[in-house]
């Protein structure tokens, strides 16, 4: 199971910006980006992280909000959605 959120910042010297990475911690100290798992499996984190936003903008557009999520998400997600409305 995922232990905890891991957040990443570095600078690329060569572009001269800073980026930002998020990464899963799993319990056996592996992290995993975005790069490393399915698209669905990241589209649906995306949208769980929203539940941990301190406060939501007021006016939020999800394009396509089960795109790539399992068929059996897709109620769960429309629920959240719903309840953060």
């Amino acid at each position: 199971g995922i232990r905890r959120v891991k957040v990443i910042s570095r600078t690329e010297p060569s572009v001269g910006y800073s980026q930002r990475r998020i990464g899963l911690q799993e319990q056996n100290g592996i992290t995993l980006f975005g790069e490393d798992i399915s698209d669905g499996a990241f589209y649906y984190l995306c949208q769980l992280s929203l539940t941990r936003l301190p406060a939501l903008p007021p006016i939020l557009l999800l394009e396509e909000p089960e795109l790539g999520l399992h068929p059996h998400r897709i109620d769960y997600v429309l629920q959240l959605l719903e309840k953060l409305a």
